[in-house]
This record gives structure tokens, C-alpha cells and sequence, in this order.
């Protein structure tokens, strides 16, 4: 008779073909709630839809890897070009809005902003895609500073990058109440509303100017979110539950 180790607690459960293809449903269901939610300004769901996406394609066993093995998921059609010195942000656009009461700005998934048609990709490409790749000035330098006048400059192949895969697990464990110490601080420079280098407006009237690098331009949503809900959006579309984004024939 084998031994036991310490903490057993006996068999796992098993489902059956058709109650994970109900879980699976009802996972989808969760995720097409969620970002609803967000859309309507619960953009801290955006932690609760990286939960229900690593859910749904990676703890679902031999169902989940059947079911995301069947489709097909859309994505931005963009390329991180060697010669771009810029960080590269696949998943999100930013907007800066004016109103008669304020200015303020903030980050959009892409689908939401650029409407622009999308690159179709299986599930091993699309989860393991570079969705961020840092600039090329140094570490520690001031987010989005591009080099120039013969500054270091990080060669293209060193500079830090994540993949869709790595965010969804990174927020998933934010979202489990990991410590936050055990987070890269490169996820910080991400999410700030200087990502891009920063951003200004100036009122028309009094020619006050307002910035993200003094405070005074508000900024709403961050990297991150915006990240989270564009990639929520792609599983959505990619299971049928949301169409295709449409084509603006101007981007």
C-alpha cells in the first residue's frame, strides 16, 4: 500500500465532458459580465478578468486546452520595429478628453480606440506574444526618454518585455492578495500615466497648461487595466461571444 505524503486529502474531482463544457460556458459568461462592468467604469475588474481568463484557458485540464486549441484569437496588427526607440504598448491606445469642467486623460484597450482590423493567431502565438517591450534608454531613466546625441542606447533584443501570458498570471496573483514587493518594478513604469513620455493639454482661454508630469492632468485609467480588458475582449471574440471590432478605414 503506498504512503501517503502529509496534506493529502484524497482523489481530485473529475467532470465530465459535459459539465466542463458547462463550467467552460459559465466561465464565459463571468468574463462577458465583467467587461460590461468595466465598460460602465469598474475598471478595477480588470484584476477580476485576469482572474477568470487564467481560469478559463489554463485550469480547465484536458478540456480547456481541447477548447482554446479549436479557435482562433484576434489581436492589434501592429509590429515593435528594431528602429523604434519608443516603449511599445500592443493592447492599448491613450486619450486625453476636454469638458467645460476639466481636462483629463486615459488609457483605452485597442479595440475600444483604434478600431482597427485585427491579426487572427492560434493559441500558443497569441498567449505568448510581446505585448510591451520597454524603450531604449536605460533602466532607471524617466519612462518613454528616447535616446539621443550618441546617449546608451538598450540593444532591442535586451530591453524588458512581457507577453500576454505573463501579464494575466501577474495580475491573477495580484488579484490572490500576493505581496506586492514580489511584482517587477518595470509594472510600475507600465502603469503610470507617463508609460508614453507623458502628456499635456492647454486651455484655450486662459493657456494654462496641464501635464502628467506635474499632476495637474488628471489621468483615469492605467496600462495595466486597459491591457487586461483588451485581452479579455480577444478570448470574448474568439469564443463568439462579441463580434469582430469593426474597420475604420482611416487607422
Amino acid at each position: 500500500m503506498s504512503r501517503r505524503g502529509k496534506g493529502y486529502l484524497g482523489p481530485k474531482r473529475e467532470f465530465t465532458d459535459e459539465q466542463a463544457e458547462k463550467r467552460f460556458e459559465a466561465n464565459l459568461d463571468r468574463l462577458d459580465d465583467l467587461c460590461s462592468d468595466y465598460d460602465k467604469g469598474r475598471t478595477s475588474y480588470a484584476l477580476l478578468i485576469a482572474v477568470e481568463v487564467h481560469k478559463m484557458l489554463t485550469e480547465g485540464g484536458r478540456h480547456s486546452t481541447q477548447r482554446r486549441s479549436k479557435v482562433t484569437y484576434p489581436g492589434p496588427d501592429r509590429k515593435n520595429s528594431p528602429k523604434n526607440l519608443m516603449p511599445f504598448y500592443l493592447l492599448t491606445v491613450a486619450q486625453v478628453t476636454s469638458t467645460a469642467s476639466k481636462d483629463f486623460g486615459t488609457f483605452l484597450h485597442e479595440f475600444d480606440g483604434r478600431k482597427s482590423a485585427p491579426r487572427l493567431q492560434k493559441f500558443k502565438h497569441w498567449w505568448n506574444e510581446i505585448i510591451f517591450r520597454a524603450g531604449a534608454a536605460p533602466p532607471g531613466a524617466p519612462p518613454g526618454l528616447v535616446p539621443v546625441n550618441g546617449s546608451p542606447v538598450v540593444p532591442f533584443d535586451e530591453r524588458a518585455c512581457l507577453k500576454r501570458r505573463e501579464l494575466i498570471a501577474m495580475l491573477r496573483n495580484h488579484a490572490g492578495a500576493h505581496d506586492a514587493k514580489d511584482f517587477p518594478l518595470i509594472l510600475d513604469e507600465i502603469d503610470g500615466p507617463n508609460s508614453w513620455g507623458g502628456f499635456a493639454v492647454q486651455d484655450a482661454e486662459t493657456g494654462e497648461i496641464f501635464s502628467t508630469d506635474d499632476g495637474t492632468l488628471e489621468w483615469q485609467t492605467g496600462q495595466l487595466a486597459a491591457s487586461a480588458r483588451q485581452i479579455g475582449e480577444e478570448v470574448l471574440i474568439a469564443f463568439g461571444r462579441r463580434p469582430m471590432p469593426p474597420i475604420n478605414s482611416e487607422s
